[in-house]
């Protein structure tokens, strides 16, 4: 991606990647933990041979912090305390200062990792994994709540659609009836019309007969 003209972000999902997999290779971590910081020294000297260290220097910082931190939240057993101990050393050689990274999260991560013994490290990763989880609690619930109100809702919806469905049923019987009542008074209307003017007929043959 350093090399890279343009990148293309596409809407679907190419690869997926599965956790807690003992069978994986990102299982055997542990056992060869230092590859992690070797893979950031080669990354670095291939940046430097490429003549773009000036220009991606911040980037590289984000990402040494952002990388290692992942692999420390997620490393463990025998091997946390020696790597931890490594990544420190490596991150605090980094110079790195606040303004170098994108955002307040990765300046976080920074700190706990640049002032932080491995026991506190883990005391404060376990106070931001209950932390994190208490707040997904209290999302779910906030999130069933509001389910819970719409169906509430839906139902009374529902219940008001079929109240409103019988009355424009009974609007509509009242239409069809009053439509027949026009049409027979439509149909009396003409037959007093025409009544009428046989009337009128009958009237003016009358006339024409008293005036001879």
């Amino acid at each position: 991606m350093l090399m890279a003209n343009r990148i293309s972000v596409l809407n679907e999902t190419l690869i997926s990647h599965t956790i807690n997999r003992s069978e994986s290779l990102s299982a055997t971590r542990a056992e060869s933990h230092r590859c992690a910081v070797e893979a950031l020294v080669a990354l670095k000297a291939f940046i430097c041979q490429q003549g773009m260290m000036e220009h991606r220097l911040r980037d590289y910082k984000n990402y040494v912090v952002v990388f290692l931190e992942w692999h420390l939240n997620t490393i463990s057993g025998p091997a946390f305390h020696p790597f931890y101990q490594q990544v420190k050393e490596f991150v605090v050689a980094l110079d790195a200062k606040s303004d170098d990274f994108y955002d307040e999260f990765i300046a976080a991560a920074h700190h706990r990792i640049t002032t932080l013994s491995a026991e506190e490290y883990l005391f404060s990763l376990k106070d931001r994994v209950l932390k994190e989880l208490e707040f997904f609690q209290a999302r779910s619930s906030a999130l069933q709540q509001e389910v819970e109100t719409l169906t509430h809702s839906f139902a009374g919806q529902k219940d008001e659609n079929a109240i409103l469905h019988n009355q424009l049923h009974e609007i509509e019987e009242r239409v069809t009836e009053q439509e027949q009542n026009i049409r027979q008074l439509t149909d009396k209307n003409n037959d007093m019309h025409h009544e009428m003017t046989i009337k009128q007929q009958e009237f003016n043959e009358f006339i024409s007969i008293t005036k001879i």
